[in-house]
């Protein structure tokens, strides 16, 4: 069975370092972005760090990530970003509170962790939309950037 944590590393580092070193287009941004985060990556926030993810979401624009079918590719589409705060909630432990994958959606029965965290989002904060699971959960995820924010705990479930 591959290691969750590790799905999808090579390919997330590959991405950072292009970026790094100027080699990165924004088209290729999103089409690897589209592709890794659809498809290749279970756990993303263990692969780079929030401000790496900030940075490659930022270099390919606001895009949103579908599938039009369930078991069909992982597409995007140039969407507008929200114009005024949105709140969002994730749900982990501690020490994942910062990783990049929130949802408005407060329940989040699907996830693991203790705690469900809460902060609103300037829209410059908000990286990419994705519904590549929503005809599983309903989510629509938000790929946002939470570092420096205040989170609040919603609520603890354990």
């Amino acid at each position: 069975m591959p290691d969750l944590n590790d799905m999808g590393r090579a390919k997330a580092e590959s991405l950072r370092d292009r970026l790094k070193d100027g080699t990165l287009t924004p088209a290729d941004a999103r089409d690897e972005l589209t592709q890794l985060w659809g498809d290749g990556v279970a756990r993303p926030g263990m692969l780079l760090t929030s401000e790496e993810w900030r940075d490659l979401w930022r270099h390919a624009g606001h895009i949103h990530l579908y599938r039009e079918t369930h078991d069909g590719p992982a597409q995007w589409k140039w969407t507008d970003r929200p114009s005024t705060k949105v709140r969002l909630y994730r749900r982990s432990n501690t020490e994942f509170k910062f990783h990049p994958s929130w949802t408005e959606d407060s329940e989040q029965e699907w996830l693991d962790g203790d705690t469900v965290w809460t902060a609103e989002f300037e829209p410059e904060r908000l990286l990419a939309t994705c519904d590549l699971h929503s005809t599983g959960n309903g989510e629509t995820e938000y790929i946002a950037y939470p570092v420096g924010l205040e989170l609040e705990v919603h609520r603890r479930l354990r």
